[in-house]
């Protein structure tokens, strides 16, 4: 398989994935419960117990750190990691991939 068949081949199963992700349930975002769905599963932060006073603010801390911020920066470094290996290493890339990024995240 050559170079250009492979890049075709990559395109091809990402506008799949892109497709038949919502359909599959891999990964939504649900307007109606108001959070994201990942693998058939949802995705909060599950602090609600702590808000009605179940709980004090290590729990809530620990909850943040790592549903949120860990996530989050995991997401940055692969990306950034991801960059810098592949190509993409300018000012001009880094606006546009965060730009595309950021869209994907509304």
């Amino acid at each position: 398989m050559s170079l250009q068949q492979a890049r075709i081949s990559a395109k091809i199963a990402f506008f799949m994935l892109f497709i038949f992700a919502p359909l599959l349930n891999i990964f939504r975002f649900d307007l109606t419960l108001g959070h994201f769905i990942i693998l058939g599963q949802a995705w909060t932060i599950r602090i609600d117990s702590i808000l009605y006073g179940g709980g004090d603010s290590i729990d809530v801390a620990i909850k943040i750190f790592s549903r949120v911020l860990l996530p989050g920066f995991a997401f940055v470094a692969i990306s950034a990691l991801l960059i810098w290996k592949f190509g993409v290493f300018t000012v001009v890339g880094f606006v546009r991939i965060f730009l595309w990024w950021s869209w994907l995240m509304i």
